[in-house]
């Protein structure tokens, strides 16, 4: 009760203020002077009695006001009364309800509107324009740019047999919800969008029939409509983003399921989970796309229906008979997307290949096979090309523009028989409802594409589903039993008695059986056999890697495993050898300086930090097999199982791993350890010696001889003391540089970003200017590539000038007396106009993919392997895998795609500009104002925003935030985590990535949606000031305007703006590309090395 007064007296608060009394006051008056005795009037007369009586239930009388405010814009759609009285109607009630919000409700409407007018980006597009900007300044924007974390994680359940759906249904259902409502606003929007048109065709006609201030007051209601519509695909862009979050906790569960050591359950993890992640989350998306656009295709038809009855199915068959025709084709012919791919050249399945095995192709002198095309047809000849392939996919492109072109044509359809039937009942149809029936047909065509396409994609979703409930659901294990905690009494140790282990639960012959034996701390144990005995396999099951089916085991204290083929992520050396660990600099300079990496760490260039693996410097066998001991030995485990440590070392470093690691008085001294071996070295020193053959075991207990370790000297070179953790890096003289302190408890983070990784073995650093690069790509184009540029740029805007003339010519003819004739000859005239527009995109699109297929694809492909198989082995020392890929990707490929149809588009951009400007000033030379204002703000919002959005990717770039790649090294090494026991650290490492990454993304995309919408806001804008300038000159002629010429003139103006502004970005987009073409030419034109 006291909470209800309290809150009572903090809403009746508001209106006990003077200044808000006499504002009510002012606004009640209006409104019971504008209400009349009408029914609306009774309603109007109820809110205002209702004032006092409902001021402390807050709810109740908003609900009111707002009926007030339907009530008011039903009476907005009639054509009688006073402007000025709906207007104060309105804005009675309005301001009623915006008094009765509170100061919670103030503070939340301040909010909105800071959102609607991107106040936080224009702040920090401000602030990149006094300084540049930092990764501190990303850190100290507003909460609205930090999205929530992704720290809530799904709780896995094994006794839920729909864990997966259900778990998406918990995490997503906020956000779908957002994302449906969002949209299906949206949709409103764009029904409501024709009738603000139909009403403003109307004034415009019909000038001289209503007060002079009618035309311009709609012109103003449609900008703000529009503007409306743009800031709601900016809220959408928020939903995605909340969307984006929880799909990134479903990507960490995904990942995290594999890491999870249960002994009770075991987890049959999909293969390729990235593919299964996106196609899961795609198929989510477009399940919210298909309820909201069946929402909008619902409302649209029933508005349509009002309007044309039965005739409203004419548009929804023919995209049903459409729909069935692309889905028997694709029953028949397979998906589109497989065919596509034979447009051009079959996909490169040889750059990995190049990439990784680089060394043996150029031992074995394999170059040849992996440039000439007849050898790599014989290499792979599942994947060649059929002979029909090229006809299949032009159908498809062909069923693609039937689907266009049964839009257009049903809704042409549509209204000539419903012209047909209301001349022939009722009269003539108005111009205005026939062009707002355009609109809605269009609406619902549009509707119903998205409805075809994203049903697929939900057909997929649950195809996945099922498959990943199945790889989800948990089975029993019967592993070894596992005890973490060791007793002081008695210390870590190894049970076997008579075990038998199998791989998994679906094999059915035994690795192992019959395994018996026992080992304590301080114990050797030594396992040797014949290749292919068992070896590794009983040291995974020690691990609890395998199934145990037949005897009784038991492992006492904490494990670390040395595999035979050592597993390196793509990170830090540091960062290898601590997995996970917290930093210790003692421990980490006696276990580099056992490992005998003393050496290499000198001559890397960021000592410790250096980055390694594919990503960074290629590192050796040996080098890979001391970096993984050290990472074992730096684990502080009290059992060490140790497949094979010495095979891969040199015999100087196998002795000094053998003094300071494995016998004596190394730092495995107490230690319990499980070695597999296949030289003697190891067996006079073991306790307990395993022979396996043939999956089964012979143990045998010896009394181990004590080790003579060699004189104290150390590797030639090292200068590390074990003690301080210090490491001296020699000098080009060889003299001791100052000693560089491994800092305790440094950040893994600050090392250059990875791929980026160049040494003094190859200087690729040459730049080329735009103009030699402008000549080369010229060069490499040839004659088909440039034929094809040429085509694509000059017919399209040659077909339009000449369709904009019959447009032009019929408005001539018609007069200024629009009649529903000449409407259909306008609008046939507006179908054949997008159909050739669809058809020469479709025929650019397909000719591009071939003439590059067979002519630009093959010859920068092999200009660039060519360059990299005879390159010198010293460019592949010094140069990562991922950096060639990088060049590949980001060179050849944008060669061959983007910048054809860049410079295509570049050329047809002033082909198109040079003949509008002859139209538009040959028929209304006035219109000539107003194009070059908008395209000059144009340019300029993107000079605004532009150089901020480039500022945070160069903060992205030079970071190291998304160069971790922690799901690749889970995806890759979730093995060695889950041995390590390091989950809980890879797991919040990748919870770490994703919130840096979105909190550096939320900035990029706020600007990207405040760059959409100063684009929107300019062209309504445009299309506002077009509209005026129209009613102006019908006022002062004293005719009216059809609204064929409205539509027309439009389209002329808004197609001038928008080739202006590309002529003046299309030099900027070429010298951005002149980069890429900077990189591939690097890599094209290396040195070769000298012939033996």
């Amino acid at each position: 009760m006291a909470a209800a007064a309290g809150s009572g007296r903090r809403a009746a608060s508001i209106y006990s203020r003077p200044s808000a009394l006499c504002a009510v006051a002012v606004l009640v008056a209006l409104a019971s002077a504008s209400a009349g005795t009408s029914p609306a009037g009774a309603l109007h007369l109820l809110a205002i009695l209702a004032l006092p009586l409902l001021a402390q239930h807050r709810l109740g009388y908003a609900v009111l006001q707002l009926a007030c405010l339907l009530n008011a814009h039903r009476a907005w759609g009639s054509m009688y009364g006073a402007l000025w009285q709906r207007s104060s109607v309105a804005a009675a009630h309005a301001a009623l309800m915006l008094a009765s919000l509170g100061e919670q409700g103030t503070d939340m409407l301040h909010a909105i509107l800071n959102k609607v007018f991107f106040v936080q980006e224009i702040q920090l597009v401000r602030l990149s324009k006094l300084r540049a900007l930092t990764l501190a300044d990303v850190w100290q924007l507003p909460e609205r740019f930090r999205l929530a974390t992704v720290r809530q994680e799904f709780v896995y359940n094994v006794n839920e047999p729909q864990f997966l759906l259900r778990a998406v249904a918990r995490m997503m259902w906020q956000p779908v919800l957002l994302q449906v409502v969002l949209r299906s606003l949206s949709h409103m929007v764009d029904i409501i969008k024709p009738a603000a048109q139909s009403s403003l065709l109307y004034y415009l006609y019909a000038s001289s029939d209503h007060p002079w201030y009618y035309g311009y007051v709609a012109a103003t209601g449609m900008l703000v409509v529009d503007l409306a519509a743009a800031r709601l695909n900016s809220f959408r862009g928020y939903a995605e983003a909340e969307m984006a979050r929880a799909s990134s906790a479903l990507e960490l569960e995904l990942f995290r399921l594999p890491l999870t050591r249960n002994n009770e359950r075991t987890f049959r993890v999909a293969p390729r989970q990235a593919l299964v992640i996106s196609t899961l989350l795609e198929g989510l998306k477009s399940a919210i796309a298909l309820v909201s656009d069946t929402i909008g295709l619902v409302a649209s038809l029933a508005a349509l229906y009002y309007k044309v009855g039965w005739l409203a199915a004419i548009p929804a068959a023919a995209n049903g008979a459409i729909t069935l025709a692309v889905w028997g084709f694709s029953k028949v012919a397979g998906p589109s997307d497989r065919w596509s791919l034979y447009a051009g050249e079959r996909q490169d399945n040889y750059s990995h290949e190049i990439y990784r095995g680089i060394r043996t192709i150029k031992l074995f002198g394999w170059e040849r096979m992996y440039l000439e095309p007849r050898l790599q047809q014989q290499a792979a000849t599942s994947d060649r090309q059929p002979w029909y392939a090229l006809a299949v996919c032009a159908i498809w492109y062909i069923l693609g523009m039937l689907a266009y072109v049964s839009l257009e044509a049903s809704s042409y359809l549509m209204l000539h028989v419903y012209t047909m039937s209301h001349e022939s009942a009722t009269g003539i149809v108005a111009v205005t409802n026939l062009f707002q029936l355009n609109s809605q047909v269009m609406i619902v065509c549009r509707s119903t594409g998205y409805i075809r396409g994203k049903a697929n994609r939900v057909r997929r979703l649950a195809h996945t589903v099922i498959k990943l409930e199945d790889a989800l659901r948990g089975e029993p294990s019967n592993r070894i039993p596992y005890c973490d905690d060791v007793q002081p009494d008695c210390g870590p140790s190894v049970e076997l008695d008579g075990c038998s282990f199998i791989w998994n639960k679906a094999a059915h012959a035994p690795v192992l059986e019959g395994i018996s034996f026992g080992a304590a701390a301080g114990e050797l144990v030594a396992v040797i056999g014949e290749t292919g005995s068992g070896k590794s396999s009983l040291l995974l099951a020690v691990c609890g890697e395998l199934e145990m089916t037949k005897g009784t085991g038991k492992v006492t204290g904490r494990v670390a495993y040395l595999e035979q083929s050592p597993w390196i992520m793509n990170d830090t050396m540091r960062a290898n050898i601590l997995f996970g660990r917290e930093y210790d600099a003692e421990l980490f300079g006696q276990v580099i300086y056992a490992c005998a990496l003393t050496e290499d760490i000198a001559r890397w260039p960021d000592a410790d930090l250096t980055v390694i693996g594919e990503r960074g410097v290629n590192i050796s066998g040996g080098q890979r097999a001391r970096l993984a001991l050290a990472r074992t030995l730096y684990s502080r485990a009290d059992i060490y199982v140790l497949d094979d440590p010495l095979s891969a070392v040199d015999a100087h470093v196998k002795r000094h791993i053998l003094d300071h690691v494995l016998l004596g008085s190394g730092m495995l001294a107490g230690k319990l350890r499980i070695i597999t071996t296949n030289s003697g070295h190891i067996l006079p020193y073991a306790h307990h010696v395993v022979t396996l053959r043939d999956g089964q075991a012979a143990a045998t207990q010896q009394s181990p001889q004590t080790y003579q370790p060699a004189p104290p000297t150390e590797p030639t070179g090292s200068n590390c003391s074990a003690a301080d953790g210090l490491v001296e890096v020699p000098t080009a003289a060889g003299k001791p540089a100052a000693k560089s302190t491994i800092a305790d408890g440094a950040r893994m983070a600050p090392h250059p970003a990875a791929g980026a990784v160049q040494t003094a073995g190859w200087s690729g650093a040459r730049q080329w200017s735009h103009w030699d690069n402008a000549v080369y790509m010229l060069r490499l184009c040839g004659l088909p590539m440039a034929s094809m540029i040429l085509l694509a740029a000059i017919v399209p805007p040659v077909s339009q000038f000449a369709l904009n003339g019959l447009k032009l010519g019929l408005l001539k003819g018609s007069g200024s007396s629009a009649h529903q004739d000449d409407a259909l000859a306008y609008l046939r005239l507006i179908i054949i106009d997008r159909v050739l527009q669809r058809a020469f995109s479709g025929l650019e699109d397909f000719g591009m993919r071939v003439v590059s297929g067979k002519y630009r694809q093959k010859d920068t492909k092999r200009a660039f392997f060519r360059s990299v198989l005879h390159a010198p082995m010293s460019f592949f020392d010094s140069t990562s895998r991922q950096h060639m890929s990088s060049a590949y990707n980001d060179g050849a490929k944008i060669m061959d795609t983007f910048i054809p149809q860049v410079v295509a588009h570049g050329i047809l951009d002033m082909v198109d500009g040079a003949l509008l400007l002859y139209r538009i000033g040959r028929s209304m030379p006035q219109l000539l104002l107003a194009a070059p204002i908008a395209a000059w703000i144009a340019t300029k919002r993107h000079s605004l925003i532009d150089p901020t959005r480039i500022m945070l990717s160069v903060i992205s770039r030079e970071s190291d935030i998304g160069h971790r790649h922690t799901a690749d090294i889970i995806a890759d090494g979730k093995q060695m985590i889950r041995l390590f026991g390091v989950e809980p650290y890879f797991t919040q490492r990748h919870i770490h990535d994703q919130d840096e990454k979105l909190q550096l993304e939320a900035p990029s995309d706020a600007l990207e949606a405040l760059s959409h919408t100063a684009g929107t806001a300019v062209s309504s804008t445009e299309r506002m000031v077009m509209t005026c300038l129209l009613l102006l000159k019908a006022q002062l002629t004293r005719t009216g305007i059809t609204p064929m010429e409205v539509d027309t003139y439009s389209s002329l103006l808004r197609s001038l703006t928008e080739r202006t502004g590309q002529i003046v970005v299309f030099p900027r987009k070429l010298r951005l590309y002149s980069v890429n073409i900077n990189l591939y030419r690097q890599y094209a034109c290396i040195e070769p090395e000298a012939p033996y």
